[in-house]
């Protein structure tokens, strides 16, 4: 990066520097949202009300917000529910 003044013919370099553009692990952060629950006892024949709700997490940056979140299979792919 070049600085310099107006009407000065001095100039200073800085850098290198490393632009970071997007939403990647080196901009920002994600954390459990303080709403997720990790563990809910249950009782034969209980209410599964809320067990199963997995709350978004939050962000260490307005912009990069999560839209969805999904359960996977540990090679990526969708989980039916099945296995």
């Amino acid at each position: 990066m070049r600085v310099s003044s107006a009407g000065s013919n001095i100039n200073s370099w800085f850098g290198p520097y490393t632009l970071d553009v997007g939403c990647t692990s080196t901009s920002v952060t994600y954390s459990d949202n303080p709403s997720f629950t990790t563990s809910v006892p249950i009782t034969v024949g209980g209410s599964v009300s809320g067990v199963y709700t997995f709350m978004t997490p939050t962000s260490s940056r307005t912009w990069c917000t999560i839209v969805s979140n999904q359960i996977v299979n540990p090679n990526g792919t969708p989980w039916t529910g099945s296995s």
